[in-house]
């Protein structure tokens, strides 16, 4: 019996009927348009949650975040017209939606850190 990995390509109309795209792709533009763009939000800040607990030594759930970021990044590097533009990111709502609240978070995280442990140390031990 033939597994996934040999199955032929299967392609859809898109949602205009105008271009087929495979059905990985077909599900990809629904994951985005009916799923993320509706829960964006608080999957974005669930997940920064998680990687805040993790920080703080507490157990996150790796691959529930793994395959919420790489679901990010696979709609964008997956939509049959978009070519990204030279030295641009092809994953424009990774960036957007994840990446910059992640960086503001992390520098939040780690400036409030680095306040606690001066404030909990000599100066000496603080730069070490």
């Amino acid at each position: 019996m033939a597994g996934w990995e040999s199955a032929p390509n299967v392609f859809v109309a898109d949602e205009d009927g105008s271009d087929p795209m495979e059905i990985g792709t077909m599900a990809l533009v629904v994951w985005k348009n009916e799923m993320i763009s509706k829960i964006r939000e608080p999957l974005v800040r669930a997940v920064l949650e998680q990687i805040k607990n993790d920080r703080d030594g507490h157990d996150a759930v790796q691959r529930v975040l793994h395959s919420v970021i790489h679901s990010l990044v696979a709609v964008d590097e997956n939509q049959p017209a978009r070519r990204p533009r030279a030295g641009a990111s092809s994953s424009e709502l990774y960036v957007e939606a994840f990446e910059a609240p992640l960086l503001a978070a992390t520098h939040e995280y780690y400036r409030m850190e680095s306040s606690q442990l001066h404030a909990e140390t000599s100066c000496s031990v603080y730069m070490q």
